[in-house]
């Protein structure tokens, strides 16, 4: 039996109390306000920009936890949108290019303060040492021998961070993809 149809003269939101102009209030919309989604992105890009202090083993988390945390903020500020998993992606991608720049500044700045010490280049050639003392092939370690070269560990610093970047992005985009299904699910329960 279908449900019965609200008279012709009602929203179909209102209820007892409930003004068309309220109504209209409540309905679900599934546009992106993006000067709000943008706010809570950079939140929460802010925060896993800085969480790469904590221990590496968390890092994959960080990165689902980030877009989550995004599309938590916006459904905070906007109740009323409806989150479907392409909208929590698009803000958890977001969230994940905005972490990626606090990051890459805070490499910068590290690297600029640290640069007459040469920490980081002796760390990421003890790295490469190691990575070449563990396997024997000569073609590994004629390529070991190029990536001590300046141009070397330029080339490898640079594919770390393009790798880091769609790391980010990609994991953040899922992770504001899942966040958004729990929320679509309790817009769900409560129009219900």
């Amino acid at each position: 039996m279908p449900p019965p149809k609200p008279p012709e003269n009602e929203h179909p939101f209102t209820g007892p109390g409930v003004s068309r102009g309220q109504a209209g209030a409540i309905a679900t919309t599934t546009s992106v306000n993006w000067s709000q989604a943008l706010r809570a992105a950079g939140l929460a890009g802010a925060l896993l920009g800085i969480s790469w202090v904590i221990p590496p083993a968390m890092y994959l988390f960080w990165m689902l936890a980030c877009g989550a945390f995004g599309v938590a903020l916006y459904h905070r500020r906007n109740p009323q949108t409806e989150l479907t998993r392409g909208v929590g992606a698009r803000i958890g991608a977001v969230a994940g290019v905005i972490a990626f720049g606090i990051f890459a500044v805070m490499m910068l700045l590290q690297l600029l303060v640290t640069r007459g010490s040469g920490s980081m280049r002796t760390m990421l050639l003890e790295a490469i040492e190691k990575s070449g003392a563990a396997n024997p092939d000569p073609r590994s370690q004629e390529l070991m021998q190029k990536l001590t070269t300046p141009e070397g560990l330029a080339i490898m610093v640079t594919f770390a961070m393009v790798l880091l970047f769609f790391a980010l992005l990609g994991f953040s985009a899922i992770g504001g993809a899942l966040g958004s299904s729990f929320f679509r699910n309790k817009n769900r329960d409560a129009s219900q």
